[in-house]
């Protein structure tokens, strides 16, 4: 064979040579670059999809919280607060509503704190699709009749505005009044109801909601006595046992 054809040869060697060894280098390189299959109890960043930024496709969990949880002997405060990215006026007015009755009280409670009364302010975070709610009791202790205050703060994702409890009142076409003799009907004998006061409303799975309201009872033989009620459409008033919040 001529020199000239046998350099010729040796060259396409060299070259189908380097071409092989440049694939595998891509080859190796994009393995190297793969994530490792996810361990057992963990997702890679890749799986893991973001709440979305808009009020009306957020889930409700991921706009109410407890921006207040603490407790120091007997004392317990559990303060919400509601966020979600951008402006809401309703949100904003939520949360100034928070602060007025919830914020105030504890800050007044903490600066005037003498060691014998004790502070209970306990919340329950109920969202549910449609809406994102907070319930809040408290009492102050010692404390004589009365069962202490309700809150309710609902956020109606759908029409970013949030939800009264005169609103849930006309949803259930309720009046005082009807509270006021659903309340006789769960009386027991020799009691009798004088006042219902709406004071808070809850959705349960976006069903119609709760009605809670103070209900002033007088008993025979002894004090009158301001109780918290709950009204459920179809199951009438019961009492509403709030410390177990």
């Amino acid at each position: 064979m001529m020199p000239a054809m046998k350099k010729n040869i040796k060259e396409k060697k060299h070259s189908a040579a380097g071409v092989l060894l440049l694939a595998a280098l891509l080859g190796f390189g994009l393995c190297a670059c793969s994530a490792p299959p996810a361990e057992d109890g963990f997702v890679s960043g890749s799986d893991i999809t973001p709440p979305p930024a808009s009020a009306t496709d957020l889930l409700p969990e991921y706009i109410v919280s407890l921006a207040v949880d603490e407790s120091q002997g007997d004392t317990v405060a559990q303060i919400p607060r509601f966020d979600i990215e951008g402006k809401s006026l309703a949100i904003a007015d939520i949360n100034g509503r928070i602060e007025q009755e919830l914020q105030t009280v504890y800050n007044d409670f903490t600066a005037q704190q003498d060691g014998e009364s004790w502070l209970e302010m306990k919340t329950a975070l109920r969202p549910v699709t449609g809406y994102a709610q907070a319930l809040t009791w408290y009492n102050i202790y010692p404390s004589y009749g009365t069962d202490g205050c309700v809150y309710s703060y609902v956020y109606d994702l759908g029409r970013d505005a949030q939800v009264t409890v005169e609103e849930a009142m006309e949803m259930l076409q309720l009046s005082p009044d009807s509270l006021l003799a659903a309340t006789a009907e769960a009386l027991s004998p020799g009691q009798q109801a004088v006042s219902a006061v709406p004071a808070a409303c809850l959705f349960r799975d976006g069903s119609s909601p709760e009605i809670y309201y103070y209900a002033q009872v007088e008993t025979e033989g002894a004090d009158a006595w301001t109780y918290i009620y709950c009204y459920q459409q179809g199951q009438g008033a019961a009492l509403a046992d709030l410390s177990s919040l």
